[in-house]
């Protein structure tokens, strides 16, 4: 089995979001590698601590908006310790506003 070089789009900062719709991403070893650049932990951690904190972080789903998911809310305060940037440049990796990103990073 051939290792694909990553693309433009699975590089991207959202990789949490990735994951949720490519199920097979941990079968990549190129995709692995990328998770560890990303996050500075390997993608069985990461997976780890979703589980580990799910109870904590976990919303409900309301009639008016669905929550944001634990794996993204995990990845973006990884991106945030990982890196130090802004509360606005982690959340508009994830596709999530400045006040957003912070009050998910307080919760974490």
């Amino acid at each position: 089995m051939a290792i694909s070089k990553p693309t433009s789009e699975m590089t991207g900062l959202g990789l949490a979001a990735a994951a949720e719709l490519v199920p097979c991403a941990s079968v990549n070893p190129a995709l692995d590698v990328l998770w560890k650049e990303h996050f500075r932990v390997t993608r069985t951690t990461f997976e780890n601590l979703c589980n580990f904190v799910r109870a904590d972080l976990q919303k409900q789903h309301t009639r008016m908006q669905s929550p944001v998911s634990v794996k993204e809310r995990v990845g973006l305060a990884l991106r945030r310790i990982a890196t130090g940037n802004s509360f606005r440049s982690c959340g508009l990796q994830f596709g999530l506003g400045k006040s957003t990103a912070k009050k998910i990073c307080g919760e974490f």
